[in-house]
């Protein structure tokens, strides 16, 4: 690969970075999810859980599988026992 080829190559993967990062943050503008962000701030994370609507699984807000719910699905509750009560089991990969 001569050198316009590897130059090629790298404004394609700078390019591709740009655009998964901007499709990160519009996803993050959404009022909804700054005030839920507000929320999340206000309280001590070892006090805070999250968890789906549509699923039966409480997280740590910062598991990997609680950053993909939506916030129209979010459910929070202020302790695990709280989650507990409503039907929900702690996550397997965070462990609240």
């Amino acid at each position: 690969m001569g050198g316009r080829g590897l130059r090629f190559v790298i404004i394609c993967l700078v390019v591709v970075c740009v655009a998964l990062l901007a499709m990160r943050l519009s996803r993050m503008r959404g009022p909804a999810l700054q005030a839920e962000i507000a929320a999340q701030q206000a309280v001590p994370a070892e006090m805070f859980y999250v968890g789906s609507k549509y699923g039966k699984t409480y997280h740590n807000p910062s598991c990997s599988q609680a950053v993909r719910l939506s916030t129209d699905e979010l459910v929070t509750f202020t302790s695990a026992r709280q989650a507990r009560r409503k039907g929900y089991r702690p996550c397997e990969t965070c462990r609240p």
